[in-house]
């Protein structure tokens, strides 16, 4: 268990921490707390429930792989 974590996970953890944050901020630093109300529904699935993960897939994707 002492073998290196790979970038492609490190990536992914950090895509996914950050996708998670930035939809925490928005909002939270609103005035109101319902900024994605005035949205469609489909237009609010796609921000709270594709985005993040289409982040890690894409973070992933695009990191390569260590060395072994």
């Amino acid at each position: 268990m002492n073998a290196p974590v790979e970038a492609k996970v490190k990536a992914s953890t950090w895509s996914a921490l950050a996708a998670g944050m930035a939809l925490a901020v928005v909002n939270a630093v609103q005035d109101q707390p319902g900024i994605l109300e005035p949205m469609p529904g489909w237009a609010q699935f796609l921000i709270l429930a594709v985005l993040p993960p289409l982040a890690v897939f894409l973070a992933g994707y695009a990191a390569p792989h260590t060395p072994r």
